[in-house]
């Protein structure tokens, strides 16, 4: 079974949450996926294009793998992928603003496993225009507006993560605790979701946040991290979660992922 027994009352589901920059650092990607598979129940990665999902098909044997590539004005634009370990079933998919060219991409997948189920929202957030900002525009607004609508009336646990190309001040991503989701970044005092594959890229315009996971109030946060590894311009984000109704859970510690410094 996938999910990891911690008591009677519960099950733990790991998420890791990834843009992972069209595997342009493969070598320290693979080592990351082959480190952290084997406790992790769910990846959600964003610039996942079928090049790279190829590479990565043997390294997540044990995982299905769903995808979606939005494109518009005859280009693909955007390359999600969700990888769910078996025997865990995802029973629905579904995507998000496939027609709206000011918009990313969102991928939604609800896991099923016997006693827990949770629904799994894996976003890219556009990163044009004002991308030298990574501030608010209509499309972004619409773009959050629409995922929350969404998963209006859901009842199970739900998380939301991934890269949002937005920074923590945008309004964009406060409708999200406005809509009573906790923001893990924001909870948890991430300073940074960069690295200096990013910095070195953009000295002019150093951004520390881009990524982020939001949480409904059905599922209760055991464990959050954020590595500070370089498997891509972007860092992880580690997630560990229960349903909300297992009070009497034990704990899973901060440093189940020993071989990282973490924030």
């Amino acid at each position: 079974m996938a999910f990891r027994n911690v008591s009677a009352y519960t099950k733990i589901v790991k998420i890791v949450f990834l843009n992972i920059w069209h595997g342009k650092c493969r070598d320290e990607l693979a080592a990351f996926i082959d480190h952290e598979k084997s406790s992790t129940d769910i990846f959600c990665f964003q610039e996942a294009d079928p090049e790279t999902r190829e590479y990565l098909s043997p390294l997540l044997s044990e995982f299905a793998g769903h995808s979606y590539d939005k494109s518009f004005e005859g280009r693909i634009r955007f390359t999600l992928a969700t990888y769910v370990k078996k025997p865990l079933v995802v029973d629905a998919e579904y995507t998000l603003l496939a027609g709206v060219s000011d918009a990313g991409a969102v991928l939604m997948t609800h896991v099923q496993a016997t006693g827990t189920s949770l629904q799994v929202v894996n976003v890219h957030g556009i990163s044009f225009p004002d991308s030298d900002d990574k501030l608010d525009t209509d499309g972004r607004i619409e773009q959050s507006r629409t995922i929350i609508e969404a998963l209006r009336g859901v009842k199970g646990p739900v998380v939301i993560g991934g890269d949002f190309n937005l920074l923590p001040e945008a309004r964009s991503i406060r409708l999200f605790a406005q809509a009573g989701y906790r923001d893990l970044i924001d909870d948890y005092h991430v300073t940074t979701t960069r690295n200096k594959l990013a910095w070195e890229r953009f000295p002019d315009n150093v951004q520390y946040y881009a990524d982020y996971v939001f949480v409904g109030s059905n599922a209760k946060v055991r464990s959050f991290s954020v590595p500070q590894i370089e498997a891509s311009d972007h860092l992880p984000l580690i997630v560990d979660v229960a349903r909300a109704d297992a009070e009497h859970a034990q704990s899973v510690p901060a440093s189940a992922h020993p071989a990282y410094d973490h924030l």
